[in-house]
């Protein structure tokens, strides 16, 4: 009888260990600051920006010649709003963006009302 119990006992052990191994921890939602990171092509256009962790940006635009490159930097401001400046010919341009992600989309609406979607690239 005591064989049985010690038996059970160590059976429900196993069971339990098992199944605390095998369950998975809750994952973290990433942040904005986490889901920009990366490549992004404009979708239904030719832009595509590239984010580092560093705060620097790449942006890639079509020009009459063909494609200029440009840097710069962005941060967040808030939760869900980033000011990118970007240096150009003329010196540096600053514009505030709000930003929407979801799934490999992410939207940027400018102060002015437009809305452009990028989808995240390779």
């Amino acid at each position: 009888m005591r064989s049985v119990i010690t038996s059970m006992a160590v059976a429900v052990g196993a069971i339990i260990f098992t199944i605390g191994c095998s369950a998975t921890a809750p994952t973290a939602t990433p942040t904005p600051e986490q889901l920009i990171i990366g490549r992004w092509s404009q979708v239904n256009g030719s832009e595509v920006f590239r984010f580092f962790s560093s705060g620097d940006l790449d942006l890639s635009t079509p020009t009459l010649l063909g494609r200029s490159n440009l840097q710069g930097k962005y941060r967040f401001v808030g939760t869900s709003e980033i000011r990118v400046e970007i240096n150009n010919l003329l010196g540096t341009t600053t514009a505030l963006y709000e930003l929407r992600f979801s799934g490999d989309r992410m939207t940027m609406r400018g102060a002015n009302g437009a809305v452009t979607e990028y989808a995240r690239a390779p």
